[in-house]
């Protein structure tokens, strides 16, 4: 069974993964999106290369932190959810598929803002390749949104509210896919409806991390 002060490190980790993804996208707040001219992806890089490539090493870091949280997430609820143990497992590999699809668009990110006397061809064309990564770690953060919520709605009081929100969140993974089908408007890889999506997964980040420490505040206080 994990300790408090486990529970606590582990929701601590999820605060801190939310705020270097933050500090990432504040960086960059609006990178080109799918489809975007070659010539303009060049002129982006050469004005936000040192940023982007901060931005790129915070948003691997923040996929890393996911992971441990998730992993830590799994192994607080195998104490207290009657949920399938396979259940928790999958939850897992879903955060370790979308983690590693993040890494792989911060090495697109990195790659952009290092390079910026690249030809405006190529440049389109690994800027597509970083978009359509972020919009396939949708597939990731499904399944692990998917089984979280399948174990949280086993259990009870707020965790069973944050059940609920779990299946909001990973319903809105499904538009957030289909981004990928568009190069213009609204609906563009890495345009508003990305972000949208994209930043209700990292708030359910920020809320099982908070129900942690709030969980783990209660088991200290009980325990003296």
């Amino acid at each position: 069974m994990m300790s408090a002060t486990q529970v606590r490190i582990v929701g601590l980790v999820g605060l801190g993964s939310i705020v270097v993804f933050l500090i990432a996208f504040l960086l960059d707040p609006v990178p080109p999106g799918a489809g975007t001219s070659g010539s303009q992806v060049v002129s982006h890089a050469v004005q936000y290369s040192g940023a982007d490539r901060v931005a790129g090493f915070m948003f691997a870091l923040s996929g890393a932190g996911l992971v441990v949280l998730v992993a830590g997430l799994r192994h607080w609820f195998l104490d207290i959810s009657p949920a399938p143990k396979w259940v928790g497992t999958a939850m897992l590999a879903g955060a370790i598929l979308a983690a590693a699809m993040l890494n792989y668009v911060s090495v697109l990110f990195f790659t952009l803002g290092s390079h910026t006397q690249i030809n405006s061809d190529t440049a389109s064309v690994v800027n597509d390749e970083l978009n359509y990564a972020l919009v396939f770690s949708a597939f990731g953060l499904l399944v692990l949104l998917v089984n979280a919520s399948a174990i949280m709605l086993s259990t009870y009081g707020p965790l069973q509210l944050l059940g609920r929100f779990s299946a909001v969140i990973a319903v809105l993974q499904i538009p957030f896919l289909l981004t990928a089908f568009f190069t213009s408007g609204p609906l563009q890889a890495g345009s508003v409806v990305s972000i949208i999506c994209f930043g209700a997964a990292g708030l359910w980040v920020f809320l099982v991390s908070v129900t942690l420490l709030w969980f783990a505040r209660l088991a200290a206080a009980a325990s003296r």
